[in-house]
């Protein structure tokens, strides 16, 4: 099938370049693919937002504004909260080769994303995951209970740096299903892993 936002017909002509060269600022060398295995489109929430560079160094330089806020394995965490009750096979193959980055271990990895805390963690990174499971399921107000006890353990600063990472990673999400299946050989192994680990 033919790739939604192909890149030969991208507003800017430089998009894919100058994607990729955003993606290893915020990440650094990428231990996954950014474009389909033709290379003329893009994977994921890229694919859509190639055709709007005009917003992308703002997202990107957003993203690192809001998420760095609290420290690496936190972030991650909370990345692999959301990612546990919205089910996404590409981002999720993509986090599960950065969160080694973060010192986060295989173990803590697969516990984040089966939606389970893992011995391991600190109180405040534990309270950060469950934040961020709570806000990913989200269907009215926080109740005064539940602040309570995210606030006994995190910061307002965290608190809502949570919430930025979880907000980044909706608006992401929603992209990347906009781009449609981008039935590629990593989303392919993204799936099985998924299904191997119950996920």
């Amino acid at each position: 099938m033919a790739p939604r936002y192909p890149l030969d017909a991208a507003p800017d002509a430089n998009a894919g370049h100058t994607m990729q060269e955003l993606m290893q600022e915020f990440h650094g060398p990428l231990p996954f693919p950014v474009l389909d295995e033709n290379e003329d489109a893009m994977l994921g929430w890229l694919g859509p937002m190639s055709y709007t560079m005009d917003l992308a160094p703002i997202v990107f330089d957003l993203y690192q504004k809001a998420f760095n806020k609290v420290p690496s394995r936190t972030r991650q965490l909370v990345v692999f909260a959301y990612l546990s009750v919205v089910k996404e096979p590409y981002m999720t193959y993509c986090r599960r080769l950065l969160g080694p980055r973060a010192g986060l271990t295989q173990d803590e990895i697969e516990h984040a994303l089966g939606g389970r805390l893992s011995r391991s963690l600190s109180e405040k990174e534990a309270s950060a995951y469950r934040l961020g499971i709570h806000l990913a399921s989200l269907k009215g107000p926080v109740d005064d209970e539940a602040w309570q006890e995210y606030a006994s353990k995190l910061s307002r600063t965290e608190i809502t740096t949570v919430a930025n990472i979880v907000g980044g990673y909706q608006w992401a999400c929603l992209l990347t299903r906009l781009n449609g299946d981008n039935a590629t050989p990593a989303t392919d192994h993204a799936r099985s892993l998924d299904n191997m680990h119950g996920s």
